[in-house]
């Protein structure tokens, strides 16, 4: 007969998994290592504790470690947001500029009796202008970082 004690959350190829091994002897029997086998149950079941709070704590960690990458891709994903609208933004406030830079050349190169199609040019200016001051304006940008929350 034969008795061996295993800690049962490590796997059995796993070195340490083995708490004690006791065979039926000749000189010995079984019964004879009960002391032992009992003392042996109480160093494992320790032992077991042990592991299972060392797996339970390396299993929080990974989680831990997990959930702040979770949280540090967020921040670098509403950061590029940030600049994504700031940068669209600026590219808007450069189109003005050179819209404007546009319309005050036209409105100087022009002679007194105009055509209309110097007429609906600057109208499109005048309106295109309209628009992208509107697009910047402080009402509309509050507006669009609320959409964006």
């Amino acid at each position: 007969m034969s008795l061996t004690l295993i800690d049962p959350l490590r796997p059995q190829w796993e070195s340490g998994n083995l708490l004690g091994r006791w065979h039926d002897r000749s000189t010995r029997k079984l019964e004879g290592y009960l002391n032992e086998i009992v003392v042996s149950m109480l160093t494992g079941a320790a032992i077991v504790r042990h592991n299972r709070v060392a797996a339970e704590a390396a299993e929080r960690q990974r989680q831990e470690r997990h959930e702040a990458y979770l949280l540090e891709q967020e921040r670098l994903r509403r950061e590029a947001q940030v600049d994504a609208f700031i940068e669209s933004k600026a590219d808007e406030l450069s189109k003005l500029q050179k819209i404007l830079s546009f319309r005050d050349y036209i409105s100087k190169q022009r002679s007194a009796p105009t055509s209309p199609e110097e007429d609906a040019i600057l109208e499109a200016t005048n309106e295109m202008v309209e628009r992208l001051q509107h697009k910047l304006s402080p009402e509309a940008l509050r507006q669009a970082v609320r959409l964006s929350d």
